[in-house]
């Protein structure tokens, strides 16, 4: 295919398994006694041997903005609510008012200051002012003694990867919105559970019989796109007439809403704001007045809304309302309700809108700041009991300003209920906001109740036929015609999925009709997306597009495009029209959509969109619950009575929120207390197969509001209340036996004493680390008693490096990335009380402890032995559950020492995902002398750079960016870059190296080559996570460099992140100038012994490794060594530069080399100006060993979110589809 490289020699994965992965014995354990590892080092020859069919089609890491950026100051002292509950005498609300003012004066002079208005003003939260600054202006900015950190904007995006829909014209869309049975288009159409569905599912039907709570007395706060309260599931008139007059007017106009269910709330954005400068309806500047309402055109926020407490539609088209009986409605009347009625029918909703009709925003920290005083009087007594925010970003990481009022608003007893995201099974994944500790963060699971979406099959055989509906096509006001054809076959043979250019005899047959595309049911093997799919069938000439699977089922859904209509059929609808190809004529219709109904037999399963969570680096085990929101039917706004179908955590949220709502009802439980009542009672495993997801995916498992509303007692970490889940992180083990304990909060709520039994349930396992706690423990009424969780590694030697077992482990033969790691819950029981868990999270490995020497060189041969010494790291068996120490030596560029300008604010704190940016050394290599000198293939000669950094990245995402420019041909123009990527038409969590030519435009660029990260797939450990070493690997060949070529090449390696912009313009962390190397005949070079080429070697006792020096070497020329598996040493201020970088010089005759001691007079590498970034919330560092090596005890941390135009992965409303 041509979006993959071919292959230059066996797969990697092949080459593993060919090497007896499974045949051999397993490998000695580590430590100087091992000796030889000849099948795992084998192993590791034969993988850099092989050339991995990795993608070439790919998204890019962070890259920066052009221009200024939007910036948040955040205040120095107390936000207006801590203003007026502090006070002491006088009047709480003119406390709070004078607080309020005292903000908005400094915020209006700190934005005075850069010459301008401020974009606003947040007081009752947290004190703060978003501008936009200038460069020259950040220095006097930071100067001021009122200014406590500054932190760059991510921009929001919506969830839409494909080409946009049809333009959209303000508030509009009325006449044209579908009727009571249309479902109108979303991102993704599939077999769906309706919301009348979903509240059986979450028990949230249950509750309301058995307890009578329906939320009543309760305010949801939608940060969303607004709400359309004409809508009739929430009290409204129910026209499209009605929606027009509300679309006109400035305020809710009286009579157009129900007070009992609309609160009111604040447009923030108005309806054309779009402040990404890359979207084509950019206009950056807000336009707010007082009447939220949602467009037609979006229409996210009604549907969020209607899920978490709309009143729904009975099936006879009547509107219930307030005073409908809600606990008198049996599961059997839900199911027929279009739509049901949201989790708590009879809380309030105030609605925020921080969107415009279409695109992005950067107002979420004004909506949430409002929450605390909706009115704007000063008596925070209507504060919001709970805030919906189905938004988020992709990757970003917990330095996001929105995750400190996240934080304030729990303390303040506002519980903000976030979703996970849609980003798939990749580690790390799922960003801020829903990454904050405090956060109720919302994975989405397959509810029971489903729809499907019909089609009238005209001919052979009249009838219907069920299936899914592409979602990037506007079938509302689409004429019959459009979505009638003839369906005929697609490209045969190895183009039988569409994924490439149709041949002209394909394009001839297709031309006019309708086109049969096999898909792939396995995302794993998948080919390509829909997107990609459709846009090929359009350029033959098709019509249209229709799919068929082997699922009757759907877990996602499929985009398509803009200009082709699509059907995504089931497997029983795809086994009766297969026969019929080239004789099926079938019609689509927006009434087919959401027609058919039945169970989807996947109760307990994932949907394979909902994101992976942080794994523990950041101190915190993430998503918390899991909740129905694959493809939901929910109010549809501007229909009057209609619905719109959607799917992601988007869904799954509000379902959330209204079930914290009738836990809240009636009580005192707010903020963190009302979020652990929630997750700890989600006592409903789901399932991969067999296997069983651990907390990484779907926190405690599927959240029961009977269960919730039922408990007497509470589960929370006794380090980390807030986070609620226990989580050791990350712990580096070498050789002695630790063990690690935390402690678990049991608090008795109840009226009498309790003895509970304790009992950790396993989801994921390491042979050697065990989890225990104690078997019971008694906790009088009304007290907490602590009891103690232990991580227990009697050996370290036993460690081996285990995948989850629900977790995908290659795609197209090239292995996944992958951590090892413990995880599950423990269980809480007590006789006739109701079942508690808490999740447990650990990623404990192995490491070595190495260092090299270099023996003087041979005055004759040039080579000089370098050796080994410590402990080595051999355990396993490579390629299947091993670890083996590595190395890469390469030719020293540039040191650089560790920077003392990344801190934001007077206490030295920094943004960590930025430090992990500060460059430590860099270095380049070249395999091509080595496989000269042993008689190699020369066309396999690789050339390599190595980079180290003063801080450990959690994982290597697009959140930040690692990029090296090169000037191939030494003629002072940059011709190519090398950077991390990551594949973007199929899921593949493998960070790559991808080689790009330069042309004159960005246009005109080209990819040429992509290898992975560390030379080597995920089959194969590198230590990709929590670490500051990498390897970017490219093809020699790729950047025309022949083996016989004369004369040198430069480069130079910048790094950058979205939350570095110091002078209110994104620029590079970090940066070179450049550097010479000359590929052909490098003035040092390595290879083994035995002639292995590299560049990575085996790092064991008896590894014999030979440096050569070239003709243009000197006594200048030093030896850059990167031991990827030791551990991280002291990369903190005053440091050595950490366990895994070494600089080594080439001895003279009757001298040894050393290790060069960290840089400490050096000038940095281009420094940059002064920094603008926030800092890691306190509390949440993990447990683990990577806090006690010397650098501050939160690193590493999650990288930076990543920038919206190039990666297209920021934050976004949480719908989910298949692209």
């Amino acid at each position: 295919m041509a979006i993959y490289r071919g292959f230059a020699a066996a797969l990697v994965t092949a080459a593993i398994i060919a090497g007896g992965a499974g045949l051999l014995p397993a490998a000695s354990a580590q430590g100087d006694s091992a000796g030889p590892a000849p099948d795992n080092r084998e192993r590791l020859s034969r993988a850099q041997a092989g050339d991995a069919k990795t993608p070439t089609q790919t998204r890019p890491a962070s890259t920066p903005a052009t221009g200024p950026v939007p910036v948040y100051v955040q205040l120095r002292g107390a936000g207006a609510f801590d203003a007026s509950s502090r006070a002491r005498g006088g009047d709480p609300t003119e406390r709070a008012l004078a607080a309020r003012a005292d903000i908005a004066e400094r915020g209006k002079s700190v934005a005075a200051e850069l010459g301008q208005d401020p974009l606003y003003v947040t007081t009752d939260a947290l004190p703060g002012v978003a501008v936009t600054a200038t460069p020259a202006q950040i220095d006097a900015l930071r100067a001021r003694d009122d200014v406590q950190k500054v932190t760059p904007i991510i921009t929001k995006t919506l969830a839409t990867t494909s080409a946009p829909r049809d333009p959209v014209t303000p508030r509009s869309g009325a006449e044209t919105e579908p009727a009571r049975a249309e479902a109108q288009t979303d991102e993704a159409q599939a077999a769906r559970p309706y919301n009348a569905g979903s509240v059986s599912d979450t028990r949230a039907s249950a509750a309301w019989r058995k307890t009578g709570r329906t939320g009543a007395g309760i305010t949801i706060a939608v940060v969303d796109s607004g709400i359309d309260y004409t809508h009739a599931d929430f009290g409204g008139p129910g026209t499209t007439e009605a929606f027009a007059q509300a679309s006109a007017a400035a305020t809710p106009p009286e009579g157009l809403f129900d007070p009992e269910k609309f609160a009111g709330g604040y447009d923030f954005s108005g309806d054309g704001y779009d402040p990404n400068p890359q979207s084509p309806t950019y206009q950056p500047v807000p336009v707010p007045d007082a009447n939220p309402l949602d467009c037609a055109a979006a229409g996210h926020g009604t549907h969020v809304a209607g899920s978490a407490a709309g009143y729904g539609i009975r099936a006879d088209g009547t509107p219930q309302n307030a005073r409908t009986d809600f606990g008198a409605l049996s599961d059997e009347e839900l199911a027929a309700q279009l739509p049901g009625p949201g989790a708590a029918p009879r809380a309030k909703l105030l609605s925020y809108r921080v969107f415009g009709c279409s695109g992005s925003t950067n107002l979420v920290l004004q909506a949430l700041d409002r929450a605390l005083d909706p009115n704007g009087d000063g008596n925070f007594d209507d504060r919001a009991d709970i805030v919906s925010l189905s938004l988020g970003s992709d990757y970003s990481p917990v330095d996001d300003p929105e995750n400190d009022m996240i934080a304030k608003l729990a303390r303040e007893g506002v519980l903000p209920v976030i979703a996970a995201g849609n980003g798939g099974d990749l580690y790390d994944v799922a960003g801020s906001p829903g990454n904050a500790p405090a956060a109720l963060t919302v994975a989405n699971s397959i509810g029971t109740t489903l729809a499907l979406d019909s089609a009238e099959v005209l001919s052979p055989d009249p009838g219907t036929t069920t299936g899914q509906y592409s979602a990037d096509f506007t079938y509302t006001g689409a004429t019959p015609d459009d979505l009638t054809g003839t369906v005929v076959a697609g490209p045969s043979d190895d183009n039988s999925e569409g994924c490439e250019a149709f041949s002209a005899e394909d394009s001839a047959r297709v031309a006019g009709n309708w086109v049969w595309l096999r898909w792939d049911d396995n995302p794993g093997s998948r080919a390509c997306g829909s997107a990609v799919r459709f846009d090929r069938a359009a350029a033959a000439g098709a019509r249209g597009v229709v799919l068929d699977s082997t699922l009757d089922t759907f877990t996602a859904g499929i985009a398509g495009n803009a200009t082709l209509p699509g059907i995504q059929l089931t497997r029983a609808s795809s086994e009766a029209l297969r026969p019929s190809i080239g004789a099926l004529r079938i019609r689509l219709s927006p009434e087919g959509r959401g027609a058919t109904r039945g169970d989807s037999g996947s109760t307990g399963a994932l949907a394979e969109s909902s994101s992976r969570g942080p794994h523990g680096s950041v101190g915190v085990v993430k998503p918390d619950i899991a909740a129905p929101g694959t493809q939901i039917a929910s109010a549809g706004a501007g229909s009057g009575t209609g619905v719109r179908v959607a799917t992601g955590t988007s869904m799954s949220t509000p379902q959330v929120a209204g079930v914290a709502a009738l836990v809240a009802e009636g009580t005192a439980l707010r903020g963190t207390a009302l979020k652990t009542a929630v997750v700890n009672t989600a006592d409903s495993e789901l399932f991969a197969g067999e296997a069983k997801y651990g907390p990484g995916r779907v926190g405690t498992g599927l959240v029961n509001a009977a269960a919730a509303i039922g408990a007497s007692a509470r589960l929370a970490d006794s380090e980390n209340a807030e986070g609620v889940s226990v989580e050791f992180g990350v712990s580096e083990s070498g050789t002695e036996a630790t063990s690690v304990e935390r402690g678990i909060n049991i608090s008795n709520e109840g009226k009498n004493e309790q003895t509970y039994t304790l009992a950790y349930q396993a989801a994921t396992t390491i042979p050697g680390a065990d989890i225990e706690v104690p078997t019971s423990v008694s906790v009088p009424a009304g007290q907490t008693v602590r009891v103690p969780i232990t991580l227990r590694i009697d050996d370290p030697t036993a460690l081996r490096k285990n995948i989850d077992a629900t977790r995908n482990r290659s795609t197209w033969d090239v292995a996944w990335q992958y951590l090892s790691e413990v995880s599950g819950r423990v269980s809480v029981t007590a006789p006739g009380e109701v079942p508690l868990r808490i999740a447990v999270h650990a990623a404990p490995k192995p490491t070595s402890d190495l260092t090299a020497s270099i023996a003087p060189s041979d005055p004759a041969s040039g080579i000089a032995p370098l050796t080994l010494s410590g402990r080595a790291l051999n355990q396993g068996t490579l390629g299947k559950d091993g670890y083996t120490s590595l190395v890469a030596p390469f030719q020293l560029g540039a040191e650089s020492p560790r920077r003392t300008d990344l801190t934001v604010r007077d206490d030295g704190a920094e943004v960590p995902s930025v430090r992990a940016l500060d460059l430590r050394a860099v270095g380049a290599s070249s395999t091509l002398p080595a496989l000269r000198a042993s008689g190699g293939d020369l066309s396999t000669g690789r050339l390599s750079f190595g980079v180290a950094t003063w801080g450990n990245w959690a994982a290597l995402t697009p959140s930040a960016a690692i990029e090296v420019y090169i000037d191939s041909t030494g003629s002072g123009t940059e011709d190519y870059r090398v950077d991390v990527a990551f594949a973007s038409q199929v899921e593949l969590d493998l960070p790559l190296a991808r080689l790009t030519r330069l042309g004159a435009t960005p246009a005109e660029n080209q990819i040429v080559d992509s290898q992975p990260v560390n030379v080597v797939d995920g089959s194969v450990d590198t230590n990709t996570f929590d670490n500051n070493v990498l390897l970017l690997p490219v093809s020699l060949d790729s950047l025309g460099i022949a083996p016989d070529r004369v004369g040198a090449l430069s480069y130079r390696v910048v790094t950058y992140s979205p939350f570095w912009a110091p002078d209110g313009t994104p620029t590079p962390v970090d940066q070179t100038d450049p550097i010479t190397f000359n590929p052909t005949s490098p003035d040092l070079w390595v290879d083994a012994a035995n002639g292995d080429a590299g560049p990575l070697y085996s790092a064991l006792s008896d590894t014999a490794l030979r440096v050569h020096s070239g003709p243009g070497a000197t006594e200048n020329t030093k030896l850059l060594l990167l031991n990827l598996h030791n551990p991280t040493g002291n990369l903190g201020e005053g440091g050595d530069g950490g366990a895994r970088t070494q600089v080594l010089s080439i001895p003279q005759t009757g001298t040894t080399a050393t290790p060069s001691p960290a840089p400490t007079s050096v000038a940095p590498i281009a420094p940059t100006a002064d920094p603008s970034a926030s800092v890691f919330p306190p509390g949440a560092a993990g447990g683990g060993e990577l806090g006690r090596t010397g650098a501050p005890n939160w690193v590493p941390l999650l990288l930076g979110a990543v920038l919206l135009a190039l990666a297209g992965t920021g934050i976004r409303f949480r719908q989910a589809r298949r692209a």
